[in-house]
């Protein structure tokens, strides 16, 4: 079994029923589990790691839950600044949408996982949009556990769900 121990972290925050907080953190992860979390020299000494990752002037994180996230929206994100709600769906997100082919739609529902990525999320809902077949197509590129997905298909007339797993 593939043995880590993350060490040296500036700031280890976790889930626990406590909401401990470890300055000069550590985390022991057996296979795909987490089996410790505490101080750095008291884990050290402890588990005998295959591999070691330094996190200094690092924070570890639990993974980030976004609970409403579109992602072929994300080629258009800022149409919606500095206006009312009304003049956002109307005018500026509904035109983007009639304008999205499928092909757009999997590059935005891409870049979106990127910044999914990149701000540590690490599982998702999507409420939904007429390119569930290419959101799907993205998300299972990176392999992220995703959430049930009730949409349009591409008609916009029919409705379909789908289910990603991981």
């Amino acid at each position: 079994m593939d043995t880590i121990l993350i060490k040296n972290a500036g700031w280890v925050v976790t889930m626990d029923p406590d909401r401990r907080i470890f300055a000069d953190g550590a985390v022991a992860i057996e296979g795909d589990r987490i089996v410790e979390v505490g101080k750095t020299e008291q884990l050290a000494a402890k588990h005998k790691a295959q591999k070691v990752i330094d996190a200094t002037g690092k924070m570890v994180l639990p993974g980030m839950i976004d609970t409403h996230v579109h992602n072929t929206q994300q080629l258009g994100r800022g149409l919606a600044d500095g206006c009312e709600i009304n003049v956002h769906l109307l005018e500026r997100l509904y035109g983007y949408e009639t304008a999205m082919m499928a092909e757009d739609a999997y590059w935005a529902a891409l870049c979106c996982q990127l910044e999914l990525i990149r701000a540590g999320t690490t599982c998702f809902i999507d409420p939904g949009s007429y390119f569930p077949r290419e959101t799907a197509q993205a998300v299972g590129e990176r392999s992220c556990p995703a959430v049930r997905m009730n949409s349009f298909d591409g008609s916009r007339r029919r409705r379909t769900t789908i289910e990603w797993g991981w």
